[in-house]
């Protein structure tokens, strides 16, 4: 029965060369890679937890299946391709290469480092992942960091790999600060709950954490009765707002310790929000007057909501019948609905009361 390292090594001898480790994201699986003493990686094989064995030549040859069809025929086949693979490209650094290149480079910053291969044959990519720094992918002509880097032939990685450390370096601070900016939000919202549901007397309870608004705004969402409250932390300032109700209707913003000062302010704003429709108001087979044109929906039609059709992960239609059958769509970006095509719902529409 053969092994992914075993098979590794075989290669190995065969081009005079070596096996390296590569540390997988997925911890029952083992892949190596054979290198040449000038370092480059021209074959990667793996074995999975499920028990097969996979290896290939970039561009070349790959195979994925038992051990035991890995035989003396085709391992001679991937002897030959090693060797076409390494005169063909006396200058190229594979994917496996870089991403050893990264790891001798990284071994001391950050948590250790995992190679994931998300496809079984003949990668075109390849991820380099840490507990504590953000990933980095490979990919035959470039590695991309914050920014990409071309990593073409051995001369651009080796001019890269300083800057690419510098690059996750400077991530790592970035991730800590984020780190101390969420943990300061989350607290000051955990007590900002008790505060407005005391003050309100609505139900409060964080909703959603760590948005970001911009890249420097942190935001916590909270659900105050049943309408939306955010505490939003500016990272360069330190300073930490409250916002409350519909923007134009009444809404209020106030910094964080002014709370307790503002809570009639901020019950008004609330209760503002309660009586203004919002996308998340809309009733299945509901009945709408359109006061303003929006998607197919023309000024003083009245429509009967039927529903949102959820396309894909972004977009989305919301589905409306005119009271001739005629059916009329308002289709647009649907992963926030809040800031969709009728997140400003009580623009465009008024409920008819039955």
């Amino acid at each position: 029965m053969k092994t992914a390292r075993e098979v590794a090594s075989a290669i190995a001898r065969e081009i005079g060369g070596a096996v390296r480790h590569l540390p997988d994201a997925g911890p029952d699986d083992a892949q190596f890679a054979v290198v040449t003493v000038d370092g480059r990686a021209p074959m990667m094989v793996r074995e999975y937890r499920t028990g097969p064995l996979g290896a290939c030549v970039p561009g070349a040859l790959s195979h994925c299946g038992a051990a035991a069809e890995f035989d003396p025929a085709r391992m001679a086949s991937f002897v030959a391709a090693t060797y076409g693979w390494l005169r063909a490209h006396p200058d190229t650094p594979s994917m496996y290469g870089v991403a050893l290149a990264l790891l001798d480079a990284l071994a001391d910053v950050g948590a250790p480092w995992a190679v994931s291969i998300p496809s079984p044959t003949d990668p075109t990519e390849l991820w380099l992942q840490s507990a504590t720094a953000s990933n980095i992918g490979v990919f035959p002509d470039r590695t991309i960091v914050d920014r990409t880097y071309k990593t073409t032939t051995r001369s651009q990685l080796e001019a890269a790999l300083p800057r690419i450390v510098d690059d996750v370096r400077a991530s790592l601070g970035q991730i800590e600060r984020y780190r101390e900016a969420g943990a300061r939000i989350d607290a000051a919202a955990a007590a900002l709950v008790g505060r407005l549901a005391a003050g309100t007397s609505l139900p409060t309870r964080i909703e959603r954490s760590h948005q970001r608004v911009d890249a420097s705004t942190l935001v916590v969402q909270l659900a105050c009765g049943d309408r939306k409250v955010r505490l939003l932390l500016d990272q360069g300032t330190r300073e930490m707002r409250v916002h409350a109700g519909i923007a134009g209707r009444g809404d209020v913003e106030c910094a964080l310790d002014e709370v307790d000062a503002r809570m009639a302010d901020l019950r008004a704003a609330l209760a503002a929000a309660r009586a203004t429709l919002t996308v998340g108001d809309l009733r299945v087979n509901a009945r709408y007057r359109v006061l303003e044109k929006v998607g197919e929906l023309a000024a003083g039609d009245e429509v009967t909501f039927k529903g949102l059709d959820d396309i894909d992960n972004h977009y989305g239609e919301y589905l409306f019948e005119r009271v001739d059958g005629k059916r009329l769509v308002v289709g647009g970006d649907c992963s926030t609905p809040e800031n969709g095509p009728l997140g400003d719902a009580h623009l465009y529409l008024a409920r008819v009361e039955e």
